[in-house]
């Protein structure tokens, strides 16, 4: 994670260079998403022993605040990478939506998963375009 952050951005026009960079952005992304959902399950543990409907939520929530932290960053760092993997991230939140949240959740935790999954679809071009501006 950190060899990327603190990677100099280059504008490579090759598809492979684009790729190998795209792969590095996901395992980053990918690496501190598992441990913000592990960190978060934990927390909760504390609490209640959370159900497949608790932690389904958490991943979602994770997810989505995955995807507006990556869809910013890449606009505001002009790493068009981050933005790409920001907007794969919603898809697949809503992959997971269908897949996990409506088979595993209870009424309320399904419509807290929609309405961060809609909430994220309309902020997060938003906040790419203000990003830029800025």
């Amino acid at each position: 994670v950190l060899c990327y952050a603190f990677g100099r951005p280059i504008e490579d026009k090759q598809w492979t260079a684009q790729a190998l960079r795209l792969g590095f952005a996901a395992l980053a992304a990918g690496a501190v998403t598992a441990l913000l959902v592990d960190g978060l399950i934990a927390l909760v543990a504390l609490g209640v022993t959370p159900a497949a409907h608790h932690v389904a939520l958490i991943r979602t929530v994770t997810l989505c605040a995955a995807a507006l932290v990556l869809v910013s960053g890449g606009a505001h760092r002009q790493r068009r990478e981050l933005t790409r993997l920001g907007y794969a991230a919603l898809a697949l939140v809503a992959i997971k939506l269908v897949t996990e949240d409506l088979r595993l959740g209870h009424l309320a935790y399904i419509a807290a998963s929609i309405f961060l999954l809609a909430f994220t679809l309309i902020a997060a071009p938003r906040v790419a375009r203000a990003r830029q501006k800025a």
